[in-house]
């Protein structure tokens, strides 16, 4: 959280909200999503979980060499 004191165009997290429970990662996102929507800005979530799905715009799916493009909308 401390980076979003410094503006950045883009954020990378890994695995954030793996030592929360499932209430309060959903909490954490939305307020991650609506502060990136006041200032149009990105993030990148890496996770080996699914539970980002319900936030995410985009979903990229790594697997062994392959990467497969997912819109996050056509999913839900």
């Amino acid at each position: 959280i401390r980076s979003l004191l410094k503006n950045p165009r883009l954020i990378i997290m890994d695995e954030a909200t793996s030592a929360l429970d499932q209430p309060n990662k959903k909490t954490v996102y939305k307020l991650i999503k609506n502060y990136l929507a006041k200032i149009d800005d990105y993030m990148l979530i890496y996770t080996e979980h699914g539970h980002t799905e319900n936030f995410a715009d985009v979903i990229l799916t790594v697997t062994g060499q392959s990467l497969e493009y997912h819109d996050a909308d056509l999913l839900s």
